[in-house]
């Protein structure tokens, strides 16, 4: 419920919820365990400062700074690819509630090298990954995502 008398400046409660939780969010994620086609996915993902279908979105880096693991400053030493092709990306897809790894950068469809069926926050919340496989979508239990820890 809204209060009437408080202005939140054109943003709803549900805006403002979305904008703290990319806050709270942690700011790298490692990926590791696949092996094979799209082994690419394993490495540091790091947030970005902006929302994707009302979700943090995470981008691949090759390389990372020490700052960035111990929290106290948010850059890379080589950001992954900074063109379209292999800039890999894990993003939301709202319509189908999926978290998805995605080879070419962050895009609104379905379209994904990997899966993970659930409407929930973050992809660390993801416990069972499908990735394709080069003809069809397997499951892959290897597949682990964990925080960095900040300091």
């Amino acid at each position: 419920m809204i209060n009437e008398n408080v202005s939140l400046q054109g943003f709803d409660d549900f805006h403002l919820f979305r904008k703290l939780y990319l806050l709270e969010a942690p700011n790298l994620i490692k990926v590791h365990g696949r092996k094979g086609i799209n082994a690419q996915i394993n490495g540091f993902y790091q947030k970005q400062t902006t929302l994707h279908c009302s979700r943090v979105w995470y981008k691949k880096v090759e390389t990372i700074a020490k700052e960035d693991v111990t929290g106290n400053v948010q850059k890379s030493t080589s950001q992954a690819n900074t063109g379209h092709k292999n800039e890999w990306v894990i993003r939301y897809h709202s319509q189908s509630e999926q978290w998805l790894f995605d080879k070419r950068g962050l895009r609104t469809d379905d379209v994904a090298n990997a899966l993970g069926k659930g409407g929930v926050m973050t992809p660390l919340e993801i416990k069972h990954w499908q990735v394709h496989d080069g003809s069809i979508f397997a499951w892959d239990r290897h597949i682990i995502l964990t925080p960095v820890l900040q300091c």
